[in-house]
């Protein structure tokens, strides 16, 4: 982008070098996205949720999701929702890991319409 710039004026207003530039740019901009796409905290149901806010289909196979196909699929258009599901996806991630590490933290977690197992418990009153 730097040699871009430091051609003449002459040069860098002809459609060409314009394009180049705006290519240059998305790819730029297109370079967190790519962080983002590759985080462990995605699963499958990221994915889908993915392809149904971009419109976008495609198959996750390592051999056929390469970059040439991210770029041919303008993703980059797409930053705050695929920054959406990525956030959504690592807070996921974080509770699965709580737990794992705490096995019964789930289970004593109050929920909605179940009754407390403190429940009928008075205090003690002091003697």
């Amino acid at each position: 982008m730097k040699s871009l710039r430091r051609l003449p004026r002459d040069v860098k207003s002809m459609p060409v070098a314009r394009m180049l530039d705006e290519i240059m740019k998305e790819f730029r901009d297109s370079l967190p996205l790519f962080m983002d796409l590759k985080h462990e905290a995605l699963r499958t149901r990221h994915w889908n949720d993915l392809m149904k806010k971009t419109g976008q289909s495609f198959e996750m196979n390592p051999d056929t999701f390469t970059l040439a196909n991210i770029f041919a699929m303008e993703l980059h258009r797409f930053n705050e929702a695929i920054g959406e599901i990525v956030t959504a996806a690592t807070k996921e991630l974080s509770i699965e890991k709580v737990s794992v590490h705490f096995p019964g933290a789930s289970s004593t977690m109050g929920k909605r319409g179940k009754k407390s197992p403190w429940r009928g418990i008075e205090p003690r009153s002091p003697a």
